[in-house]
């Protein structure tokens, strides 16, 4: 009896072992067990949830890194704005010390050293000066038109194709910021003031027309509210080759004229502003280019030439007004055989300078690439220009006067036909009596070149460079160093 007792304990006892060895038992193949609690996700699910999860982390990691571009952004604009606001006060405090005599003056956190205001005096101790590149781009834009200043900004045109490029050159570098088009090839675009008021005009290639865009208040680009907007078309002769707008003092009237230059046979129109576009108001002889200046109150139009289209020397044309037309006032002395371009009008120490690039020679019917361009001078005695100067040039496009410190230079854009890209431009200092030369500058072959004041009142020369073999144009910034700053 008692074996028995034992046999049936023992068997109880494995039966209760094998139930616990089955409960902690790993679930093998399709096995379900019973699971107490919140169910667990299927893989699946899990790698669902962590996608989204990781979504989310890179939605808000994107916004962080748009945040950042905006505090970056920021702190350029306050970093410009200090800039800006550090040369005002210099300026202020070089006016202070005109007034006081004074060279050094307290800003309340020390003693503050004014430079001497610029002399009209050549200084030949710091006559040599360098320049160095802060902004370059190689694109399929064409040359630009030129540089002009809206309130605290600086912006450059360049026609394209299709359309004209609205640039902004910003910390050191250029900033597209707008494309004007009017869906149609265009030759030419360019930015005029009218009554205070800001326009681009753009010139169609193929039909005659003239298409206007002002300044309003559609935004295109992030950091201001203002942008150019469709203003309407004028019809004109046909495809145009040289433009420029200029005003005249009249009286008690601002008078608003377009000087245009068509294409082909040189045709010069001069359009008047009647308050809506321009229009038609006199018609000049035929010419290559020509550049309104004013000397002494008075307006002027002096016009380039080209010996294989008229030969005839520059012509300069007075605005009259009394008559309210523009009169030839002066034929400067030439032999008819060489061919100019754009001419340039520049004041140094109350003397009236022109600049005239003498783009190439005609000797014994060959066309000759190095010329010397002509520098005249105006003389009060006897009431016009006189040939001053002749500088050695290598078909040059343009001349560029500035003022640097206490000199004043000319830059001389050589180039050969568009093409040539080692050809540099030439660097003049005026000592008082002649232009020297201080060598070549480090660009290429140039097209076109204008000097112009920063935001941050530094001198820079902008450069636009002929087409090269992959059909793209090389625009560049340059910055005047002072020798002694």
């Amino acid at each position: 009896m008692a074996v028995r007792v034992c046999m049936y304990i023992t068997i109880v006892l494995s039966l209760l072992y094998v139930t616990t060895s089955a409960k902690k038992a790993p679930v093998l193949g399709n096995s379900i067990q019973p699971h107490k609690g919140k169910p667990k996700l299927k893989a699946v699910e899990k790698v669902t949830d962590l996608q989204y999860r990781m979504q989310k982390w890179e939605g808000q990691s994107s916004q962080q890194r748009q945040r950042l571009q905006d505090l970056v952004s920021k702190t350029e604009r306050i970093e410009g704005k200090i800039d800006n606001l550090q040369t005002h006060f210099k300026v202020l405090l070089e006016q202070i010390y005109n007034f006081l005599g004074s060279s050094q003056l307290d800003d309340g956190e020390g003693s503050v050293t004014v430079r001497p205001p610029p002399s009209t005096t050549p200084d030949p101790s710091v006559a040599n000066i360098s320049l160095s590149l802060v902004a370059e781009e190689i694109s399929h834009h064409g040359m630009s038109t030129g540089t002009f200043q809206v309130d605290d900004e600086i912006y450059i045109l360049f026609p394209a194709r299709h359309s004209c490029v609205l640039k902004q050159f910003r910390s050191g570098s250029f900033h597209t910021v707008d494309r004007l088009t009017t869906g149609t090839s265009i030759s030419d675009c360019i930015h005029c003031e009218i009554e205070g008021e800001h326009y681009i005009l753009l010139f169609q290639m193929l039909l005659p027309y003239m298409h206007y865009f002002k300044l309003s208040g559609k935004t295109f680009h992030r950091w201001s509210e203002r942008g150019f907007e469709y203003y309407g078309k004028t019809y004109i002769r046909k495809r145009t080759k040289h433009v420029q707008c200029f005003s005249v003092e009249n009286d008690d009237e601002t008078k608003h004229f377009l000087s245009m230059i068509y294409n082909y046979d040189s045709l010069h129109d001069v359009m008047y502003w009647n308050g809506f576009e321009y229009v038609h108001f006199q018609q000049l002889p035929p010419a290559h280019a020509a550049t309104p200046f004013t000397m002494y109150g008075e307006t002027y139009l002096i016009q380039a030439m080209r010996y294989w289209e008229h030969a005839t020397p520059e012509q300069i044309f007075h605005y009259n007004k009394n008559t309210d037309q523009f009169e030839l006032f002066q034929t400067l002395v030439s032999d008819g055989e060489h061919s100019s371009s754009v001419i340039s009008y520049f004041e140094i120490g109350g003397t009236s300078f022109l600049g005239v690039p003498i783009f190439s020679m005609n000797e014994a019917g060959i066309d000759q690439h190095v010329s010397q361009s002509l520098i005249y001078k105006y003389d009060t005695a006897t009431g016009f220009f006189e040939l001053y100067q002749g500088l050695d040039s290598v078909r040059p496009t343009m001349i560029c006067p500035f003022h640097f410190g206490y000199n004043d230079y000319l830059i001389i854009a050589n180039t050969w036909e568009g093409y040539g890209h080692n050809i540099k431009a030439s660097l003049y200092w005026f000592n008082g009596n002649s232009f020297v030369s201080l060598g070549l500058l480090p660009t290429k072959s140039t097209e076109f070149c204008e000097a112009f004041k920063g935001i941050d009142q530094q001198q820079y020369i902008l450069f636009s460079h002929g087409r090269d073999e992959n059909g793209r144009f090389d625009q560049s910034i340059f910055k005047v160093d002072y020798p002694y700053v």
